[in-house]
């Protein structure tokens, strides 16, 4: 529990501010599934998943996507 505060802290402080969305994804990706749950807590990191890959004209939204819970992982 406390390695994931850490690798959570770590990585927002850090690295999410300074990184370009395509960035974000890359490291997102490389996360194991529960640092990805531990930092998807919030609406604004889950709708970030989705900026670099999801269609735009796409029929559901990556904003209603991430306002229910759900977010990107390739």
């Amino acid at each position: 529990m406390i390695k994931q505060l850490i690798n959570f802290l770590t990585f927002v402080c850090l690295f999410a501010d300074g990184m370009t969305d395509k960035e974000y994804l890359y490291a997102f990706l490389k996360m194991t599934q529960e640092e990805k749950e531990s930092l998807m807590v919030s609406e604004a990191e889950r709708r970030r998943t989705y900026t670099a890959h999801w269609p735009i004209e796409s029929i559901v939204k990556a904003a209603d996507l991430a306002k229910e819970g759900f977010y990107y992982t390739g």
